[in-house]
């Protein structure tokens, strides 16, 4: 049975988890109000043009990731409502940009103000109705995301105290991350090793083919298991990678062998993973033999080499450790 400690991690990880999940579906259901009330306005364009070859491709406020954009959070919390962004005008869409501190010149507003008077509107009275029922869900969004924000203070204080403290002692980890993992873990002498904990989230291979004389076989992830801890060790392994030159030369390595950013993340997740199981199995911390010097040139080196991959600079050659 957990002692206090653990089962506190447990039950915050708990918190941390369905505010999550509430949160996802509350943006979901923002990005649905929005399009009732402003169709259009939001557009994944390579779907539609896949989907509609002969239509003229339309041209959204933003062309992807809505909610994160700078320019849709002002516009869903102050002027969701299109009737009103037309009479803005091109100058008075810049001007309420910048009156909230945000930056917007001609080409961008005048993005906005032609989706606005483009789209085929519901009667005034409608998409009142509908701007009414958007404030809710962004009010339940800002709830979910405090929820989460709250969950997570908890779980930095919780995991100095809890088994999870040893996974800090590995450069780049974070305390919520590692929470996760002995969230993932619990009791770890309940595993014989470490991969029967890779094949409980769903990272064990299975074999795809087509017939038993199919000479293209492939093999890929199962799946079985629960996405969360999936996303877990990857995300832990991407930071841990752009902190700590043992695991970030296995995410090159990989990368360049053509597995691509997140093959490259699952292969270095499975060295991650089976080393942060032996320190909790172990209960002791991860003995680093790295020179200190080494830390932040790593850092220097890794950003390099990431502008590299974005084709932004050129190669910032092999990585030297110091002697």
């Amino acid at each position: 049975m957990p002692d206090p400690n653990v089962a506190t991690l447990h039950q915050y990880v708990f918190f941390s988890r369905q505010a999550s999940r509430k949160l996802k579906a509350a943006r979901i259901e923002i990005q649905r109000q929005f399009d009732r009330i402003w169709p259009g306005a939001v557009v994944n364009v390579s779907r539609f043009k896949r989907a509609h070859p002969d239509l003229p491709i339309p041209r959204p406020v933003v062309q992807s990731k809505p909610l994160e954009r700078v320019s849709m959070r002002l516009l869903l919390e102050h002027c969701p409502n299109p009737y009103h962004v037309r009479d803005l005008d091109v100058q008075g869409i810049i001007d309420l940009f910048h009156r909230h501190d945000a930056r917007c010149g001609p080409a961008t507003a005048g993005r906005i103000w032609d989706c606005a008077n483009n789209c085929l509107l519901r009667s005034p009275e409608v998409v009142a109705v509908y701007v009414t029922g958007l404030q809710q869900l962004l009010a339940d969004e800002k709830h979910w995301l405090q929820r989460r924000r709250w969950a997570e203070e908890h779980l930095e204080a919780i995991a100095h105290v809890t088994p999870a403290r040893h996974l800090l002692s590995i450069r780049g980890m974070s305390p919520v991350w590692a929470a996760y993992y002995l969230d993932l873990i619990g009791h770890p002498p309940r595993f014989d090793w470490a991969d029967q904990v890779w094949a409980y989230v769903g990272f064990d291979t299975i074999l795809k083919q087509s017939g038993d004389d199919n000479p293209d076989k492939q093999f890929g992830i199962s799946r079985h298991g629960d996405p969360f801890y999936r996303h877990v060790l990857t995300w832990m392994a991407t930071m841990v990678a752009g902190h700590h030159p043992t695991f970030g030369q296995t995410f090159i390595a990989a990368e360049e062998r053509g597995k691509g950013i997140w093959g490259a993340a699952i292969h270095t997740a499975h060295k991650l993973h089976r080393t942060c199981f032996r320190l909790l199995l172990d209960d002791r911390s991860y003995r680093d033999d790295t020179h200190p010097d080494d830390f932040a040139r790593w850092r220097n080196y890794w950003i390099a080499y990431r502008q590299h991959r974005s084709k932004k600079s050129p190669h910032p050659g092999p990585w030297r450790p110091t002697l």
